[in-house]
């Protein structure tokens, strides 16, 4: 229809402005979502946690997994990104489960990490890599404007990629 391409420059607008905003300085700053706090750096992963934080975001998600993660299980968090439901799936497993958190981002495997040691989680192994069908390296590309959308394949905007471990 007539209103897809006006729809598709309204959003690639947006995200060239959110790529701006991101790189305005924030710091890093914590936001307490749940039993746990998550870090951040940017003003994206800021809005969204404030957003799970007040049950606007990812809420399916997240009870789906009080309903079916139960105490000594083992579970992988793939693509964890600052660690909102690995934080979750922590706790659901209990100190007898286990948590496999796999996030290749550089920047938000560091927050996923501090968040993990903030919490004093004992039972979730970080791993910095993607997940792939075989092990070796892959390029990840990133976005600016969504620190939760970076991909394992070309996008047809333009990203910066990095090779990390798979």
């Amino acid at each position: 229809s007539g209103r897809r391409p006006i729809l598709w420059r309204a959003y690639a607008t947006l995200g060239r402005l959110a790529s701006v905003v991101n790189r305005l300085p924030l710091g890093e700053r914590s936001v307490r979502v749940d039993a746990g706090r998550l870090y951040v750096e940017t003003l994206d992963r800021y809005l969204a946690a404030v957003m799970w934080k007040l049950g606007w975001l990812e809420t399916e998600e997240r009870g789906l997994i009080a309903r079916e993660v139960k105490a000594g299980m083992t579970v992988v968090d793939v693509g964890a990104n600052i660690g909102l439901h690995t934080l979750g799936l922590a706790r659901c497993v209990g100190p007898s489960g286990r948590v496999h958190a796999l996030e290749p981002a550089p920047r938000n495997f560091r927050l996923l990490a501090r968040a993990v040691k903030a919490a004093h989680l004992e039972n979730v192994r970080l791993h910095a890599a993607a997940a792939a069908e075989r092990e070796g390296s892959l390029a990840l590309y990133l976005s600016d404007a969504n620190q939760g959308d970076h991909r394992a394949y070309p996008d047809v905007e333009s990203r910066h990629a990095v090779t990390v471990p798979a």
